[in-house]
């Protein structure tokens, strides 16, 4: 994926995110079809074990578990 495409599907992302209301953190799961990508399944609940893909998907944007759980304890106290 280039990182034009990465950028157009993160605003997708968002946007689907926003329109739907939610609130907190969620996994989208996504199939590419000739580089047009197809809404899958959004997962409310997604796994937080280390086979999981959500842990996968912080580790590859640099977040560490630690880090992610601090954030949102702190989100959900305010």
């Amino acid at each position: 994926m280039t990182k034009t495409s990465a950028e157009k599907l993160d605003a997708l992302v968002r946007r689907i995110y926003q329109s739907l209301n939610m609130k907190g953190f969620s996994r989208m799961d996504f199939m590419l079809k000739d580089g047009a990508p197809y809404l899958l399944d959004v997962n409310t609940v997604p796994g937080l074990t280390e086979r999981s893909i959500f842990p996968q998907q912080l580790q590859a944007a640099s977040i560490s578990m630690r880090a992610f759980i601090s954030a949102e304890i702190k989100r959900i106290a305010r």
